[in-house]
């Protein structure tokens, strides 16, 4: 899964709020709030960035949202082990609740 392809995650059961890459019309969503999210916890960097997603979408869901539009990825350095940087890689969004149409 790659961040471009964000929009066609399925959310699991527990989870409520959905990702979104873009929301083409503004009026049909109202916004919640911001969330953050990072992980350095998969075995590889897009694992990494799934667990970031993951989260994102969670802390979302307990705001209320139905919905998580995703502004921006990237990553930070967490720390050292044996001299090699860990590397977390991190996730931005807006909280939003996607208005029935």
């Amino acid at each position: 899964m790659r961040l471009d392809d964000i929009q066609q995650l399925r959310c699991s059961s527990h989870v409520q709020a959905r990702p979104y890459s873009e929301v083409r019309d503004e009026s049909s969503f109202e916004l919640i709030g911001l969330v953050n999210a990072s992980s350095d916890a998969g075995m590889t960097e897009q694992g990494s960035l799934d667990y970031a997603v993951a989260e994102l979408k969670k802390q979302a869901a307990k705001l209320g949202a139905n919905g998580v539009l995703l502004v921006s990825s990237g990553e930070s350095t967490t720390g050292m082990v044996g001299g090699v940087a860990v590397i977390a890689k991190t996730v931005q969004g807006k909280a939003i609740f996607i208005k029935p149409q």
